[in-house]
């Protein structure tokens, strides 16, 4: 990229037993450091009326619409996402999902 001789982008998560998530985004260019931290819950979701790949990448779109959450995976039954903590509610994800056609089971 011009103006950027080099950048190295790194993510780190540390999961603890509250379920609770701390995760990093570190940036290097020069100056930038550290861009955040941020405390995150991991959810599972079981998701009713997948049958296939589309299904997948539409309950994938779905999720990602909602502010504050991170998508880690989403197969054919199921997904697993991180919400960003004040952000995100389970109810917020739920209501995504199910504007799509899909069940919902947390």
């Amino acid at each position: 990229m011009n103006g950027i001789p080099s950048t190295r982008v790194e993510f780190a998560r540390v999961a603890s037993s509250n379920g609770l998530r701390r995760s990093a985004i570190a940036a290097k260019d020069g100056r930038l450091t550290r861009i955040g931290m941020c405390m995150s819950e991991h959810i599972e979701l079981k998701i009713g009326g997948m049958h296939c790949d589309g299904c997948v990448r539409r309950v994938t779109a779905l999720l990602k619409k909602v502010d504050g959450v991170l998508v880690e995976e989403v197969v054919v039954g199921g997904a697993k996402v991180d919400l960003t903590s004040g952000t995100a509610k389970l109810a917020d994800l739920v209501q995504a999902v199910e504007s799509g056609g899909f069940s919902v089971r947390a």
